[in-house]
């Protein structure tokens, strides 16, 4: 017997973006709360740190909610379609690999930064390894991507969720390795 699936989807996550605008401005408020060492890391120590779990938590609470809701058609869910293939585009050149001084290093940034004045230079190299990273960072964010475009219905939402997954990209870092000083 097949289960009837109703027009809405079966998670709710109408509030997300209520609460990401909150939870960012709480984010960059409290980490000008963090005591500065002059060691070379910095990470957030106490209360302060709990901006950045709440980013993380939120944007893998959203992940394990959409593969559950897709659990059952997930080899439709993945199948590439353009608005999947551009998010996943969209994530690979956004999501932070690295903070610096409290500044997400992304590899679209860095290829901008590295990658465009290598190839005015005549070497190519660089600029093919920027979009080679691009690739790779694409990749890995592909099933992210066709989770939230084939959960999400609303292009609105799908974009607050995109941004969250940024969020939480970032909150992880800060957690997990620490914001590196420079300078």
């Amino acid at each position: 017997m097949t289960e009837e699936r109703s027009g809405k989807p079966g998670v709710s996550i109408r509030h997300i973006g209520a609460l990401t605008l909150p939870l960012t401005v709480a984010l960059m408020g409290l980490r000008l709360g963090v005591v500065e060492a002059a060691q070379p890391l910095i990470r957030p120590n106490g209360w302060t740190s709990l901006p950045f779990a709440v980013m993380l938590a939120l944007g893998v609470s959203v992940l394990i909610a959409l593969a559950w809701d897709s659990r059952h058609r997930l080899h439709a869910v993945l199948r590439p379609r353009r608005s999947r293939v551009i998010g996943a585009l969209a994530l690979g050149f956004v999501t932070p690999v690295g903070v610096f001084n409290w500044l997400p290093w992304i590899p679209g940034g860095m290829w901008l930064h590295l990658g465009v004045p290598a190839l005015l230079a005549d070497r190519p190299s660089g600029f093919f390894f920027g979009l080679m990273l691009i690739g790779v960072a694409s990749l890995m964010a592909y099933p992210i991507a066709c989770l939230i475009v084939a959960g999400i219905r609303g292009r609105v939402m799908r974009v607050l969720v995109f941004g969250l997954m940024f969020w939480a990209a970032y909150g992880g870092i800060i957690l997990f390795q620490g914001s590196l000083r420079l300078g």
